[in-house]
């Protein structure tokens, strides 16, 4: 379902490791789960994305809300 820009082509480039985000024509498919989940998960820090289970990911995730969530 996702790709990492690494693999859609074989340049070089600084989002190499972020998920491939495809176009969307209508406002409606913005807020479909192909666009809308690369969209988040690419904005969220790099130390999140790498963790290594669901339950520090989502610890990490708390204390995040906590710590930022009035931005």
């Amino acid at each position: 379902m996702f790709q990492v820009n690494s693999c859609i082509h074989a340049h070089d480039t600084r989002q190499k490791d972020k998920i491939h985000q495809i176009g969307h024509e209508l406002n409606l498919h913005k807020f479909t789960v192909t666009i809308a989940g690369p969209l988040l998960w690419n904005a969220l820090p790099t130390y999140l994305c790498v963790l290594p289970n669901k339950k520090s990911f989502r610890n990490r995730c708390g204390s995040l809300v906590l710590c930022c969530g009035n931005l």
